[in-house]
C-alpha cells in the first residue's frame, strides 16, 4: 500500500524555478493578501461522538489520558462557533474583505446556521474533509474517497 501511494505522488522540489509567472492583480497591486479561516469545531475526536478519545491538540495540549473526556479542549473548541467567528465575520465586514473558510462536513452538520451566515456574507466555502482526521491512516483510498464524497454532501 505504502509503495502504491509513494509511486501515485512525488514530491517536486523545482516549482516553476526562475520561470515565475506573471501576476496581474486588480488595480496593478504588488500584493495580494489571501485570508483563509478554518471552521472545524465540531469535527474534532471527541468521546462525546463516541470516539475512544478527545482531541489533544488546541490552544494547549490536553495532558488527560485516553478514554477521559476533557471539557477543557471541548469548550476551546465551542467557543470558536459561540464567539470567535461572529467576532472573525464582523471584522472582515469592516475591512470590506473575503476570505475562503475551509469548512469541516461534520462542523457544517452541527452549525448549518453559521455555515450559511458565512455564504451570506460573500465569503468562499471549501471543503476541508469531513472531520479532524489523518487521510494517511483511512488505508485505501476507497474510505477516503467515501470521507470526501461526505464532506461534500
Amino acid at each position: 500500500m505504502a509503495s502504491d501511494i509513494n509511486a501515485a505522488r512525488r514530491r517536486d522540489f523545482v516549482g516553476y524555478g526562475w520561470r515565475r509567472p506573471k501576476a496581474a492583480w486588480p488595480n496593478n497591486a504588488e500584493l495580494a493578501v489571501s485570508f483563509v479561516v478554518n471552521l472545524e469545531e465540531g469535527a474534532e475526536a471527541s468521546m462525546e461522538d463516541g470516539q475512544p478519545t478527545n482531541d489533544k491538540l488546541g490552544e494547549f495540549v490536553s495532558s488527560l489520558p485516553d478514554g477521559m473526556r476533557d471539557l477543557a479542549m471541548e469548550q476551546f473548541h465551542e467557543y470558536g462557533l459561540r464567539a470567535g467567528i461572529w467576532r472573525i465575520l464582523d471584522l472582515f465586514d469592516r475591512c470590506d474583505s473575503k476570505a475562503t473558510f475551509y469548512m469541516c462536513g461534520r462542523a457544517v452538520e452541527r452549525s448549518p446556521e453559521i455555515a450559511a451566515e458565512i455564504v451570506s456574507r460573500g465569503h468562499e466555502p471549501a471543503s476541508h474533509g469531513y472531520r479532524w482526521h489523518c487521510h494517511s491512516y483511512f488505508g485505501d483510498y476507497a474510505t477516503e474517497r467515501d470521507h470526501i464524497l461526505k464532506a461534500n454532501d
